[in-house]
């Protein structure tokens, strides 16, 4: 299943769950605080930024060198940005992901 995030308010994100196989394409509302959304990270086998604001003339806050292929926490979106967090090495990065490094395909790395 995928979900595409089309409207949030103060608590909840309002979704479109994609269920391909079946071709069923539900709607409705997740809460934001203990949902389990994610997206995986585009590998390109390069640098990964994250920015401080969903611009990319932002400053960057991280860039990290080496990710794992794993699912970034989603704590907030933005103009298709996602305002995204992972640990890595007990180091926890936050910051905005642009549109173009998201892949919402959890069965390839989007490249």
């Amino acid at each position: 299943m995928e979900l595409t995030i089309i409207g949030k308010n103060d608590s909840m994100y309002h979704v479109i769950a994609t269920y391909p196989v079946q071709g069923f394409s539900p709607n409705g509302w997740v809460r934001k605080n203990g949902s389990h959304l994610g997206v995986f990270v585009k590998d390109y086998g390069g640098e990964l930024y994250l920015y401080k604001a969903s611009d990319k003339k932002s400053k960057v806050q991280h860039v990290l060198k080496k990710y794992p292929s794993t699912i970034f926490s989603v704590l907030n979106c933005e103009n298709n940005w996602l305002y995204v967090s992972i640990v890595i090495s007990h180091k926890k990065y936050e910051g905005w992901l642009a549109p173009d490094m998201q892949c919402a395909n959890a069965y390839t790395t989007c490249n």
